[in-house]
């Protein structure tokens, strides 16, 4: 097997040099690649072996590894509903220009979103015009008295007739004034991701959900991260705890 690999590959060499489209040291390269070939296939040298594939080096990896192998069945690792609607909702208070918070939310009828918002200035004021500061003595110097909360554009922005009986989903838990939109809209299921228990605003939005029957919930998710890796055109999931203050994660 041996003297016949080299036999062909010298005749390989002569053919193509002959040809002019090899040079003499690519020859000694093809040659060498059909002698490593022929002892790695004889019993003069059975400890060559050539690289495989890496296996998994842990019970997440081997999962995926699995789950993506096993193009018979469905994959295994996708994301749930919640995490979904919700990782829609963080992508959205990406947008905001905020330098402080940055707040997102989707509403969403029968698994279907139907509406999006982040906060941020109204239509037609220059956000490079606008103040975002927060401590100035002066009200108007504030961002307070001008940014339209991400759940009321959430509502405004709707591309449906109605949001009545629907879901929002928020990265912060709605204040006061925005639970007022959510109640006379007749959103009935609020899923946040994030609270201030000891805020006065939220304190009066939860009663208010409570009294009118609106329900809500802190979101629960099955994984920590979830990569939007835009240079790669993919997503990769783990179970990493590392993420940002606004629940995405640095790449």
């Amino acid at each position: 097997m041996a003297n016949y690999l080299q036999r062909q590959s010298s005749w390989t060499c002569g053919m193509n040099m002959a040809s002019g489209a090899k040079t003499r040291v690519e020859c000694r390269l093809l040659i060498r690649t059909f002698e490593m070939i022929a002892m790695a296939r004889s019993s003069e040298c059975p400890s060559v072996a050539f690289p495989m594939a890496p296996e998994p080096t842990s019970p997440e990896m081997d999962l995926a590894f699995r789950s993506r192998t096993n193009v018979s069945s469905k994959r295994s690792d996708y994301i749930s509903w919640d995490e979904y609607f919700m990782s829609v909702a963080l992508l959205a208070s990406q947008r905001s220009k905020d330098p402080v918070t940055q707040v997102g939310a989707a509403i969403v009828t029968d698994k279907v979103i139907v509406g999006v918002g982040y906060n941020g200035m109204p239509r037609g004021c220059d956000d490079d015009d606008m103040p975002w500061g927060k401590t100035a003595e002066d009200p108007l110097e504030n961002k307070y008295l001008y940014v339209c909360h991400a759940e009321m554009n959430a509502i405004l922005n709707k591309n449906s007739e109605s949001v009545r009986g629907s879901t929002i989903y928020c990265t912060l838990f709605p204040c006061c004034s925005c639970a007022k939109y959510i109640i006379q809209a007749g959103i009935n299921r609020v899923v946040y991701l994030k609270d201030k228990p000891n805020n006065k605003e939220m304190i009066a939005a939860k009663l208010m959900f409570e009294k009118s029957g609106v329900q809500y919930s802190q979101f629960a998710p099955t994984k920590r991260k979830l990569v939007l890796d835009f240079g790669k055109l993919s997503i990769d999931i783990s179970t990493s705890p590392s993420t940002t203050s606004s629940g995405l994660s640095s790449v």
